[in-house]
This record gives C-alpha cells, sequence and structure tokens, in this order.
C-alpha cells in the first residue's frame, strides 16, 4: 500500500499554511496566495552538512529547536489532559508547562 505524503496543516481565520514534502502552500478563503519555494529539509540537511565539513556550527542549531518542541509537548499533553497548558521559560532557560 502506498504511503500518504506527509503533511501539516494550520488553520487560522479562514486561512490555511501546509507544509508538505513537495513545497509550501499558504490559502486563505479557498484562494492560493503563495506555494512552492525551497524544501525546507533539504535547505536544513545542505547546511548542516556544510557545517560539518567546514568545521562550524550550523546556522540552526539543536539550541534553536528547543522552544519549538517545548510548545509540541505542551500541545501533546494539552490533548492528553484536555485542558489548557501554560508554557514558561524558567530562569536557567529551561521550558516547564504547567
Amino acid at each position: 500500500m502506498p504511503k500518504k505524503p506527509l503533511r501539516l496543516a494550520v488553520v487560522s481565520c479562514g486561512a490555511i499554511a501546509q507544509a508538505h514534502l513537495r513545497g509550501i502552500a499558504a490559502c486563505r478563503d479557498g484562494e492560493v496566495l503563495a506555494e512552492g519555494g525551497p524544501d525546507p529539509f533539504a535547505e536544513q540537511m545542505r547546511e548542516f552538512v556544510s557545517a560539518v565539513l567546514e568545521g562550524r556550527e550550523p546556522g540552526n542549531s539543536g539550541r534553536d529547536v528547543l522552544p519549538s518542541l517545548a510548545v509540541i509537548d505542551a500541545a501533546y499533553k494539552s490533548v492528553e489532559e484536555r485542558r489548557a497548558v501554560e508554557l514558561r521559560q524558567d530562569e536557567g532557560g529551561r521550558w516547564e508547562i504547567q
């Protein structure tokens, strides 16, 4: 059975943004506002390989994605507990879900 392509859709106030393996599209009220653009994963991998070959830290390090991961973790916790959760950063820079 063929696998369906991976897709992420974000919907808000009549607008939708979709990211999938073939590119990105933004729509509002059924009209496509923008689509295409570089593959974000390919661009990230290209930067990572360049950084390794040049012996430097990538432009986007693992530390840069920690806030995004905290939001994802909070979303999962919110769904799991069926309640709104609060996300705060402590003085040490760690993210806490309350």
